[in-house]
């Protein structure tokens, strides 16, 4: 059985020059995953999204409001595709790779990591009690983001430090030379920005701020944690999906658990209008390549957080 040489963590491509990801990409697409392999997945992926955005099963049938029948449905779907994905490879890949029973653990855990966190509310309680008249929504969606991300982040924390502290920094420690590119890019994506609020669904859901909108008592400091809960939010996506999901797996597979964890990211926006999450899939699958090649999440982090922003800008100019 073949196994996929070693990451050098100290190696990386020159940020600076935006032909390296284009480069990569190329090479991704090319020579690291098999069109066959990529068609296939695709397809396995488009019948849950179909039945999602069809029948709605995200807040009906399939997911329970709450308990234990709700952890079990997304942990079914989310493990359903990422080992789905997996699978796939074994048949299509010619060249197989021995996987290690760390990498095992991880795909058997990771979807049951991200279904407590979709469950886990016990900081409700704690907004409902103490949120002033008028601003219940906003401290469940604040304190939401902050709880959940925490939950999200511990165990990727626990299993860096018992699997990888040695031989690599945390997954988002690894510092990129330059912001540039990534500010190139985000600023290339404005137009693309623009056009998807031709979306009904995406200029109703957008700006995400604006459950304050109908609070007269609303200041400029609860517009700024508001938002930065949100980037909270996305940092542990980002240290979960690009840190645990690609740069944990990266020493054992390489590249091919980029394909499986864009997947799996995909399932996670359910619920988000239809354009956010067909675009999440092949989004995830080019935030994977930056950090595999990186090293790092920092970059992926730039440009998560900014269209994030960018999102929200869109939508509260066209108020």
């Amino acid at each position: 059985m073949k196994r996929i040489p070693e990451v050098n963590y100290n190696a990386g491509f020159n940020p600076i020059i935006l032909k390296s990801l284009l480069r990569y990409i190329v090479q991704f697409f090319s020579k690291e995953c098999p069109p066959a392999y990529f068609l296939t997945v695709t397809i396995m992926l488009a019948v849950p999204v179909y039945f999602n955005y069809t029948g709605h099963f995200d807040s009906t049938h399939l997911f329970p409001e709450k308990g234990i029948g709700k952890f079990i449905s997304y942990y079914l779907l989310f493990a359903s595709v990422y080992s789905g994905a997996f699978i796939i490879q074994k048949i299509i890949y010619t060249n197989a790779i021995s996987y290690s029973n760390t990498s095992v653990s991880l795909i058997l855990l990771a979807p049951a990591f991200f279904a407590f966190r979709l469950c886990f509310n016990w900081q409700d309680a704690w907004a409902k009690a103490n949120a002033p008249a008028g601003f219940m929504q906003y401290y469940l969606q604040t304190t939401g983001w902050l709880a959940r991300g925490l939950i999200l982040i511990l165990p990727v924390y626990i299993f860096w430090r018992l699997t990888h502290k040695s031989r690599e920094p945390f997954y988002c420690m690894k510092a990129i030379p330059s912001a540039r590119p990534y500010l190139i890019l985000l600023a290339l994506a404005i137009p693309i920005v623009a056009v998807s609020f031709t979306n009904k669904d995406i200029l109703n859901y957008y700006p995400r701020v604006q459950t304050l909108y109908r609070l007269p008592s609303a200041n400029f400091l609860h517009y700024l944690f508001f938002e930065l809960s949100y980037a909270f939010d996305f940092l542990s996506i980002e240290l979960f999906f690009r840190g645990a999901l690609v740069l944990a797996l990266a020493s054992n597979l390489g590249t091919r658990c980029i394909v499986p964890m864009a997947a799996f990211y995909c399932c996670i926006h359910f619920g988000k209008p239809l354009p956010e999450s067909i675009s999440s899939y092949f989004g995830g699958i080019l935030l994977g390549i930056i950090a595999y090649h990186t090293k790092s999440i920092w970059g992926g982090l730039i440009l998560h957080i900014g269209m994030a922003w960018l999102m929200e800008l869109g939508g509260a100019l066209l108020r």
